[in-house]
């Protein structure tokens, strides 16, 4: 028996409803890469837009989970099970917005094995850093031009970035079905979790495809 069954919730779950704004978008894209953010960080903060995932499984991107890089119409990032919330693992096509910003990365990250190598020690960079990073972005000086006012009226976080990206798809037409593929959530009705077995690997690379046009449509946009 759960013996927490019979308690009340401490308080009122509260539901956030933050989408960043197309000069929001445009001031993350060229704020996020200079000082106060190290440029390391900023493209990973780009990253998780571009691809919709959590903060902790950007941050602990090996190269190992790369493949096919240098074929656009290939190239996929899968994020092992180990690192997932629902232990699956998430294949993620790569668009070319994203390769452009992997290959950014590489050029940064030396010998390491992992994409975004933490600045101390051998292993990645911590979750935690993505919030710090948005964090001193909505507290910098630096932060001005279009969307800043919103910005610093409502700092955005991180997951902000997965939940502007679900709603982008959304926008753009992107059916439910494939929209959820691409965020690697499970379906929980019977015939999803034990019948339907189909990964949706051409949906999601068209959806990806999808966004990667619409956000460089968003970045031409800054004059």
């Amino acid at each position: 028996a759960n013996p927490c069954a019979r308690l009340r919730k401490r308080g009122t779950e509260r539901v956030s409803r933050r989408v960043m704004s197309d000069p929001e978008i445009r001031l993350l894209w060229s704020k996020a890469v200079v000082s106060p953010v190290s440029p390391s960080l900023g493209l990973a903060l780009r990253l998780q837009l571009l691809t919709g995932t959590r903060p902790g499984e950007v941050a602990g991107i090996s190269l190992r989970e790369l493949d096919a890089i240098s074929n656009p119409e290939k190239a996929a990032l899968t994020i092992f099970g180990t690192r997932t919330k629902n232990s699956r693992d998430h294949y993620i096509p790569l668009s070319a917005l994203a390769l452009k910003t992997i290959a950014a990365a590489r050029q940064l990250n030396g010998d390491s094995e992992f994409l975004f190598p933490s600045p101390v020690g051998s292993g990645p960079i911590k979750a935690h850093a993505f919030a710090i990073a948005m964090s001193r972005l909505s507290e910098s000086e630096n932060l001005t031009g279009p969307g800043s006012d919103t910005w610093k009226a409502n700092p955005p976080t991180p997951h902000d970035l997965r939940r502007t990206f679900a709603t982008r798809l959304s926008e753009l037409g992107v059916a439910k079905e494939d929209r959820d593929a691409c965020l690697n959530h499970t379906a929980q009705d019977v015939g999803s979790r034990h019948y339907d077995l189909y990964q949706r690997a051409r949906e999601k690379r068209a959806a990806f495809d999808l966004f990667s046009r619409s956000m460089m449509t968003v970045l031409q946009g800054a004059g």
